[in-house]
């Protein structure tokens, strides 16, 4: 189970709860690693990371999250090597999301109880995958999101300026967001009042 910790109290915020919020930290995390492979990420970038991915892959609460392992008040992570991996299988499957393929994710083997929390008043599903590697955990975490918002999940179609091409990045759709941000956004509107 999760126990508070100074560090949770960090990173948590970062990775989000909710689960748009939790898939928007993943296009980012991707995002930022696809640029350059994480070669100008410093130390303490890859320990963030680290970090994130550990809480992103144990959020309880949740369905399918068996908790945030924490150990003497420090959360346990992922080396910097398996973070690598793990955010390439993050970016192979939003390739498949996009393109509405399926996605396998292997077998695991759950642990299942459910537990009373005496702050909410009743019980809470929790769930661990036994002996699963990061890389397994993680992908299992998201394949969750991707399940319940893996549908909204779009590329921007805004040209970039002065090249033609299109932006291609990856990002959430909203009821009324075409693009993955303002800068897009607006070099769109500016094109098209310039078209007309």
């Amino acid at each position: 189970m999760r126990a508070e910790s100074e560090q949770l109290k960090k990173y948590l915020p970062r990775v989000g709860t909710k689960t748009k919020d939790r898939l928007k930290w993943v296009l980012q995390k991707v995002t930022d690693y696809r640029r350059d492979g994480g070669a100008d990420w410093s130390p303490g970038d890859w320990e963030n990371a680290c970090l994130e991915i550990a809480v992103f892959t144990g959020i309880e609460n949740l369905p399918g999250h068996g908790g945030i392992p924490i150990t003497d008040g420090k959360i346990d992570r992922p080396s910097q090597n398996e973070a690598k991996a793990i955010l390439i299988t993050f970016q192979g499957m939003i390739e498949d999301a996009l393109h509405h393929k399926s996605i396998t994710l292997g077998e695991f083997h759950t642990k299942r109880e459910i537990f009373w929390s005496q702050q909410a008043g009743r019980y809470f599903l929790w769930e661990d995958i036994e002996d699963a590697t990061w890389e397994a955990k993680a992908r299992y975490a998201m394949a969750l999101l991707l399940k319940e918002d893996g549908h909204r999940l779009q590329r921007c179609p805004a040209k970039l300026a002065h090249s033609g091409k299109s932006c291609r990045k990856p990002f959430l759709k909203a009821k009324r967001k075409k693009y993955c941000g303002p800068k897009c956004a607006s070099r769109e509107m500016t094109r098209k009042f310039r078209e007309k």
